[in-house]
């Protein structure tokens, strides 16, 4: 009885802290959406694929680069965004991703709790673990940076390590799918995944080897058949990584990224909330794939930890904590507990330092503040505009609210082909992504004798072709 009452009180106690972390996130990011700080870039093109394919036109998207419908396995392979179709049948919007992600990623929290309890044999440490998963810093980031469906595989991998420890194959093969759809590398890490299971041998040979055996067939089939058919060329990615070769002076440049204070930096940034403690489990290695994909990229943003290229690395670190504990738990019984507490302090320690709550340091709270003084004009347009079979040209963070449709074309020289332009004149003559090519389109713009400026307030122009 006294049992039964423990377990309910932990039910209730674990259900408070996703419940709270879903309503404040979903609250983040829907307000962070509507103050028109999510970008084309990928909010825009995320809703638009999910759009299209809600329509029948299956995983459909405009060029980023042009003004052509072209099939999203052009850029990456996460086939599961047709799979969320069905969800705009009920809502259409950047809204649906938004809560759906930060749902599924907060029952990542249930799976950390499941695991430790499995592993460490401790329900008290495995609701400590799950409010660590919820406070983790790049996990936070992760859930608000526009939408992405492999921020997903977070909980994802999870669930198929539990489900596979647990021998339930039916729940794993289903979580096996979800995982490798989410985008394409995530297939190296389930790789290594099956080589762990396989080793150690644990579960079911047969079904070790075939989660082995049908993760590297997509990996190459995506790699080397899906993409360049869509594509007619290799992955888009490839060129971050042209410096890599067999050279000496290629292997020096490599060694010095990966030892670079930026890497420091990012390994810090990513270890710190746990108090380095993954490091003591060979678990660890399954995140060596992610790890080497983002710091040996030339995109620097792939060496911060406010984006989604975390996603894949946060559920590896969590299972490596895991099982260090077991490792110091079997070794120096009485050192567990002073570990946990500082585990905590750290948690909270860098949850001030650099999360994205209200407190921390590296807060932005900007979806809170004053509301653009265009909002009620862009929502007018957004109604009038409501067709989708309207072409629009719309400037990044304006794109996500007119992503609706066949074609939406990133604002460049390419909105001749649009048959509206709508645009931030601030924000696009202050463009992060192409500052030089956004002010040159928009000087063609205003001498364009095709179009015509129809309505202009503050900073919203919208121009017609005539």
């Amino acid at each position: 009885m006294i049992k039964k009452i423990i377990n309910k009180k932990e039910i209730i106690i674990l259900s408070l802290m996703v419940l709270v972390f879903i309503l404040y996130f979903s609250f983040y990011g829907i307000s962070r959406h509507q103050a028109f700080l999510s970008e084309y870039y990928d909010m825009g093109i995320m809703d638009q694929t999910v759009y299209n394919t809600s329509k029948g036109r299956i995983l459909q998207m405009t060029d980023p680069a042009g003004f052509q419908s072209i099939n999203r396995l052009v850029i990456h392979g996460d086939v599961i965004l047709a799979l969320l179709a069905p969800l705009y049948w009920i809502y259409s919007g950047p809204e649906t991703l938004i809560i759906l992600q930060v749902l599924i990623v907060a029952l990542g929290s249930i799976f950390v709790y499941l695991l430790t309890k499995e592993i460490l044999g401790s329900n008290k440490i495995g609701l400590l673990l799950a409010f660590l998963y919820l406070m983790y810093p790049p996990l936070q980031w992760s859930v608000i940076f526009d939408f992405h469906a492999v921020t997903l595989s977070t909980t994802f991998l999870l669930a198929l390590f539990y489900f596979w420890k647990k021998e339930k194959y039916l729940f794993s093969a289903i979580f096996f799918l979800l995982t490798i759809f989410s985008k394409e590398q995530v297939a190296v890490t389930i790789t290594l995944m099956a080589i762990y299971f396989i080793l150690s041998k644990r579960g079911d040979r047969r079904f070790n080897f075939a989660v082995f055996g049908l993760s590297i067939f997509w990996l190459l089939a995506v790699f080397f058949w899906l993409i360049p058919y869509f594509r007619q060329g290799q992955h888009f990615a490839l060129v971050r990584y042209k410096y890599i070769g067999a050279s000496l002076s290629s292997i020096m440049i490599i060694i010095q990224k990966l030892f670079s204070t930026n890497s420091l930096d990012y390994f810090w940034l990513i270890l710190s909330p746990l108090s380095l403690l993954p490091i003591f489990s060979p678990v660890i290695l399954l995140a060596l794939p992610d790890l080497v994909i983002n710091l040996l990229s030339s995109n620097t943003n792939m060496q911060s930890v406010i984006y989604h290229y975390t996603a894949v690395i946060t559920p590896i670190l969590f299972l490596s904590l895991i099982y260090s504990l077991q490792f110091i738990q079997e070794k120096k019984k009485m050192a567990i507990k002073y570990l946990l507490i500082i585990l905590l302090m750290a948690t909270f320690f860098t949850s001030w330092k650099y999360s994205p709550l209200p407190y921390s340091k590296w807060a932005d709270m900007r979806p809170f503040q004053n509301r653009l003084a265009e909002t009620n004009d862009i929502e007018l347009w957004t109604r009038i505009l409501s067709d989708e079979n309207i072409s629009v040209a719309a400037s990044g963070s304006l794109a996500p609210h007119f992503s609706r449709r066949k074609t939406l074309i990133r604002f460049s020289s390419n909105y001749i082909k649009g048959d509206y332009v709508v645009l931030l004149r601030n924000k696009v003559l202050d463009d992060w992504y192409d500052k030089k090519g956004s002010i040159d389109a928009y000087n063609l713009l205003k001498k364009d004798p095709n179009f015509k400026l129809v309505y202009g307030r503050l900073n919203l122009e919208i121009y017609k072709k005539i």
